[in-house]
């Protein structure tokens, strides 16, 4: 799955096929090492790979969720913020337990990019479900989903909205308080 928005943000209308491989190989072979407790990888990077961008890695198992872990801001090159997301995912999601080696020929890994955040107006700006990810803060706490989960969810905009409130432990209709701040990002998401 590989979503084919076409993008505004510069680095993502950037990202080419054989820069999705590159990166997957990464998220791939780290876990691979991680799990077979091996060296992790050590390549010298360039190009795409060491410009800062914010990005998840999510692994699946058998189409469910088994770890989703990622920098929403940009303060490492894609290169690093990927395996550390990766290694993240497997053995640092509070959600689920550690990953096993066991599990490593059905897992599935998906990688998202990140643009960087904007402040969302609903009555202004138009969320594009499969494009937008976003985003709610309020004092106490935060919540964040990408935007392939509105289109494997299929949610409608406000139902997405309302799933981001939940996501930060608030109530549906949370977004619509004064005291909350919402946020949008472009995310480019493909998988192996």
């Amino acid at each position: 799955m590989v979503n084919r928005q076409s993008f505004s943000d510069p680095l993502l209308s950037r990202v080419k096929p054989a820069d999705r491989k590159q990166m997957l190989e990464l998220s791939t072979n780290t876990l691979r090492a991680l799990l077979l407790k091996e060296d992790l990888p050590n390549k010298k990077y360039e190009g795409l790979m060491i410009e800062k961008a914010g990005v998840f890695v999510t692994l699946k198992r058998d189409g469910d969720l088994r770890g989703c872990v990622g920098y929403p801001d940009a303060i490492f090159p894609l290169w690093e913020a990927i395996r550390k997301s990766t290694i993240s995912s497997a053995v640092m999601d509070s959600r689920f337990r550690e990953v096993r080696k066991e599990e490593l020929p059905e897992l599935k890994v998906e990688i998202t990019v990140l643009a960087p955040k904007r402040t969302f107006q609903p009555d202004e700006d138009k969320l594009e479900i499969g494009k937008h990810g976003l985003i709610i803060e309020n004092p106490w706490t935060s919540g964040l989903l990408l935007p392939q989960v509105a289109v494997e969810e299929s949610f409608s905009v406000e139902e997405f909205l309302d799933a981001t409130c939940m996501k930060a432990g608030l109530p549906p209709g949370s977004w619509k308080e004064p005291d909350v701040n919402l946020y949008f990002f472009e995310g480019l998401y493909f998988q192996d």
